[in-house]
């Protein structure tokens, strides 16, 4: 099973290339990096920087495999299912389905990393990842912190000490959803507080 969005561009040898990871890795999990392209088609950019494909304490910190790029086999999805249908509560309907899905088949499936093939990632006005619209990143940052709690219950028992207390760690950093930009727009003088005094525990605590 290969997710695609519509707006986006699979390269011609795409498939071919899924096909000749298989056969030589056995993978049931696939991912690759994307282009970025604009309106009209032209290429602006590389999505990720991915230097270690497979180092799950990185992808903890921040996401790098797109939706877009995933291609998973039944092998693989059955066993994310069963994980998956413990978010029975409406609170994790809200999450980042790529990231949620990369980290779980990182302990729970064969995953490769296709080097030599991409997506082309099509940026419009209506992505809702790359608008810098205020309530676009409250969406946004409420979205990060739901995915790496959903992460946390789902997935406890599997991940070993040094993987908690990263999770931990991302999970209390991603915890508050103010920002600069919102404490500006309320014009308060206590929450401008409240906000630089919890950035700096946040800071003092991770550290311990």
């Amino acid at each position: 099973m290969h997710l695609f969005d519509y707006d986006n561009i699979m390269p011609p040898n795409r498939i071919s290339k899924v096909v000749e990871y298989v056969e030589k890795t056995g993978a049931e999990f696939l991912f690759s990096n994307a282009k970025i392209i604009d309106s009209s088609g032209h290429i602006r950019g590389t999505m990720f920087n991915i230097e270690d494909p497979y180092n799950i304490l990185k992808l903890i910190k921040g996401n790098f495999i797109d939706t877009n790029t995933i291609v998973i086999f039944s092998s693989c999805a059955e066993r994310l299912l069963e994980l998956l249908a413990g978010l029975k509560h409406r609170y994790f309907d809200q999450v980042y389905e790529d990231w949620l899905i990369a980290l779980l088949a990182m302990k729970h499936c064969k995953v490769h990393y296709m080097n030599d093939t991409y997506i082309l990632y099509r940026v419009h006005g209506e992505n809702i990842t790359a608008s810098q619209d205020i309530y676009t990143q409250l969406f946004n940052k409420e979205g990060t912190f739901k995915t790496l709690l959903a992460f946390y219950l789902l997935d406890y028992e599997n991940l070993n000490k040094t993987e908690r207390e990263e999770l931990q760690k991302a999970i209390i950093n991603h915890s508050n959803l103010l920002n600069r930009e919102i404490i500006k727009r309320m014009n308060s003088k206590r929450a401008e507080i409240f906000y630089y005094i919890e950035r700096i525990l946040c800071r003092i605590f991770l550290k311990l």
